[in-house]
């Protein structure tokens, strides 16, 4: 079932579409700047979700385990971002991240088993990546880390059986 959120609408509460197992496209409005904590937890169908350039604030664990949701890109509005955003999103093979985001946070992208490609925009703002960042990912071979990274925190990279090729970006 697709969704089309109409305009108007600010902010998608805690738990909003939790556990909706049939739902497998969403379109959300400009204007909406808020995604709540949880709010599309174990869509399990959700393979499709467009984020609009108003969106500021993602809270922790917004798409845990959405495991049909393929790729996504995060807009370059977006502020805040709780823990646990992407967990076992196992379908999720690309994620783009605006070169406005300070960080990768704490298990942001753990247990996303498929996931291949980490997009950077140029001039990254990106600090820190968190701990258990990419933890599990099993199908991630190389990571291209921005030069503006100073902080990588523990087990961000734990169990990432194929990751053979990590390299830090020159200015």
């Amino acid at each position: 079932t697709k969704i089309t959120i109409q305009s108007g609408i600010k902010t998608i509460g805690k738990q909003a579409f939790y556990k909706c197992k049939w739902l497998t496209d969403v379109t959300l409005p400009e204007g909406l700047t808020t995604i709540d904590k949880s709010a599309f937890e174990e869509c399990s169908a959700l393979k499709s979700i467009t984020l609009p350039q108003s969106l500021q604030t993602f809270g922790g664990s917004v798409f845990w385990e959405c495991t049909s949701l393929e790729s996504i890109s995060i807009p370059k509005s977006v502020s805040s971002i709780g823990s646990n955003l992407f967990s076992k999103c196992s379908s999720l093979t690309q994620v783009t991240l605006p070169s406005t985001l300070t960080e990768i946070y704490s298990g942001m992208f753990e247990s996303c088993t498929s996931l291949k490609n980490i997009i950077f925009e140029e001039t990254s703002s990106l600090s820190t990546i968190g701990e258990m960042a990419f933890s599990n990912c099993n199908s991630l071979t190389a990571i291209m880390i921005p030069s503006s990274v100073t902080t990588i925190d523990s087990k961000a990279f734990e169990s990432c059986s194929q990751l053979t090729t990590v390299s830090y970006e020159r200015n």
